[in-house]
């Protein structure tokens, strides 16, 4: 035992110290509890928590629920933690699959990787197009495909080249559920990447389906331990399919390609779309647009999720619009109205499809055409939506509306009159079309039948000033009737008009009421049939340029839009900085009352009633 005075060592059992005699106490065990130095931050930790919980978050209530997805997300990560050890990417001998018809046309062409040196795995969509099937491997070598193992309705099947490929082998094996799972896509060289299931794929058949994420929707093979266990197909097809059944040694082909085309898939849908689809890819074609239409009024052997997008009824119903649009704007109108008939618009159930053939049927025939072909297919869109329907509703309204304006701006009256009575049956309410059919009377000229049709309704604001410059028309048309009218440019002084002389020519003359005779250009008179000689009778005139001589000749008839007068006295006079053109003056002026409105640019000539003559009989 230590002395506290002069820390001399004693012997355990001596009271005093045997240097200084100073007493000895024996030490009081000590209280303390040495904590680790690594305790500290877990006490800080734990601390944060309970400042975090009490004063920051609260106190949850009684009824708080847990917060499930959280949940779920945390054993997703701590799942997601635990990765399997990485691999390399394994070599495998792969090559291209070509499909063609038996004139040679290519269907369609795709990567494969081979197995066990001579099968390749191939989706049923991209086969039953074509009859000649050849695999094409990396060193250019073709070789036949001829034969396979698939069972009807199945998505995919192994089909077995003609010769196996030298080299080491890729096997293949069925799916393991509980072992990791890898993708590796076809292009030399790519990673092994390894996939985590988000659930469990579904049985079909001899494989499992499982959905794909958009950067698995390219060729590529599933491996479990250095052995392909399924396969992705690219093309944008959902899914991609993971082999449940024995390896190939146990695999016997048990059908043939041409069994398969002839048999299985003859005339089926999905065989014309692919056919189709692998014509002038990207270009317009007719032959493609019959192909596409043919096969959409066939029975479908696949379901659509063993198709891809591009063999779905919408992506094909896009197909044929873009290849019918691009027709008709290369002026093949009557070949797209043939193809895109009422068969193949009811099988498609396409709203934009049914438009197109509507005016590819315009565009060859006329609107009566069109509508008859439009009306007999609109009921079968009964169950599309409220906005398509009412997009469908406003191409009907404007093929009517089209119609009446064609015939108004041809003076085809009788025909628009049709038209505008059919437009109104199938909308009576439609203010527009209504007021259509005022302008068509006011083209026929018939102002009871056009006032009766403004006072039949009264028109929404939109359409009221409309209705009210309509009601003008009729009115200043009404007073016109029986008069020429000729318009010129408003405030103008010159009155330019056009008029036919002895039914030979017509002469652009310029009014002048000041002047007391027509003249007429020298360069015209031979064409009208006049004749000059020395018994022509000459004239002193006074012009701007002072006095001149003219010859007075006379005019057989002169006709402005249908009203026509005869024997009118003329001077044949070139006017100084005017050639070929006349002066109308009052030898024709006076055969009409004439009205100018240098205003609005208007003007009227009523030809005059004959004053009746009268005989005086001789008295006896």
């Amino acid at each position: 035992m230590r002395c506290p005075r002069c820390l001399m060592e004693n012997d355990r059992s001596s009271n005093v110290c045997v240097k200084c005699g100073g007493p000895l106490r024996a030490a009081k065990p000590s209280s303390r509890i040495k904590i680790p130095w690594y305790s500290f931050p877990a006490v800080f930790l734990a601390l944060a928590a309970v400042i975090y919980f009490v004063f920051i978050k609260g106190p949850a209530g009684p009824e708080a629920i847990p917060d499930t997805a959280a949940i779920q997300e945390a054993a997703h990560s701590e799942k997601a933690s635990v990765l399997p050890e990485k691999q390399p990417p394994i070599r495998f001998a792969s090559g291209q699959v070509i499909i063609r018809t038996r004139m040679g046309e290519e269907v369609v062409r795709l990567e494969a990787a081979v197995l066990d040196g001579s099968w390749i795995a191939l989706p049923t969509w991209a086969v039953i197009g074509g009859d000649v099937w050849i695999f094409k491997s990396s060193d250019e070598e073709d070789i036949q495909i001829a034969q396979g193992h698939w069972t009807q309705g199945a998505p995919l099947g192994l089909w077995k080249l003609s010769k196996s490929l030298p080299g080491s082998h890729t096997p293949l094996s069925s799916w393991d559920k509980n072992a990791a799972l890898y993708w590796q896509s076809l292009i030399p060289g790519a990673p092994l990447n390894w996939i985590e299931l988000d659930a469990p794929p579904q049985p079909y058949g001899s494989y499992a389906r499982l959905p794909l994420s958009d950067d698995l929707k390219r060729p590529g093979i599933f491996l479990q331990d250095n052995r392909v266990v399924g396969w992705t197909f690219g093309h944008h097809w959902d899914f991609g399919f993971l082999w449940t059944g024995s390896d190939t040694a146990g695999l016997d082909p048990n059908v043939r390609v041409g069994d398969l085309v002839s048999v299985a898939f003859s005339d089926s849908q999905e065989g014309w779309f692919v056919r189709a689809l692998g014509i002038n890819e990207g270009t317009v074609s007719l032959r493609a647009l019959e192909m596409l239409a043919e096969g959409i009024q066939l029975f479908p052997k696949l379901a659509d999720e063993d198709k891809p997008p591009q063999l779905r009824l919408p992506s094909v119903n896009r197909q044929l619009l873009n290849l019918g649009q691009g027709l008709l704007q290369t002026e093949q109108a009557q070949d797209v109205a043939a193809v895109l008939d009422n068969r193949v618009i009811r099988a498609s159930g396409d709203v934009e499809l049914l438009k197109l053939a509507t005016q590819a049927q315009l565009t060859s025939y006329d609107h009566r055409q069109a509508l008859r072909f439009f009306e007999g297919l609109k009921g079968s869109f009964s169950d599309i939506s409220r906005v398509a329907q009412s997009a469908l509703d406003r191409f009907h309204l404007k093929l009517y509306k089209d119609w009446i304006q064609s015939d108004i701006e041809q003076e085809l009256v009788s025909r628009g009159w049709e038209a505008f009575e059919a437009g109104r049956r199938a909308f009576p309410d439609n203010a527009e079309l209504h007021l259509l059919g005022v302008e068509l009377a006011i083209k026929g000229k018939e102002w009871g039948r056009a006032e009766d049709l403004l006072k039949m309704r009264s028109f929404p604001t939109a359409y009221k000033t409309r209705a009210s410059n309509l009601e003008v028309i009729i009115l200043e048309r009404k007073s016109e009737e029986g008069k020429v009218i000729v318009r010129f440019a408003a405030g103008s002084d010159e009155i330019p008009v056009d008029i036919l002389l002895n039914n030979r020519v017509v002469q652009r003359f310029v009014i002048d009421t000041g002047a007391d005779v027509v003249t007429i250009p020298s360069e015209i008179v031979e064409t009208m049939g006049i004749r000059i000689d020395d018994n022509t009778p000459v004239r002193r005139v006074s012009t701007v340029s002072g006095y001149m001589l003219a010859y007075e000749v006379s005019i057989n008839r002169m006709e402005i839009k249908g009203q026509r007068v005869h024997n009118i006295q003329a001077l044949v006079i070139d006017i100084p900085g005017q050639p070929g053109i006349g002066l109308l003056g009052q030898s024709f002026l006076k055969h009409f009352e004439v009205e100018i409105d240098s205003k609005k640019g208007i003007l009227r000539l009523k030809k005059r009633e004959p004053r009746p003559s009268i005989q005086r009989g001789l008295l006896t």
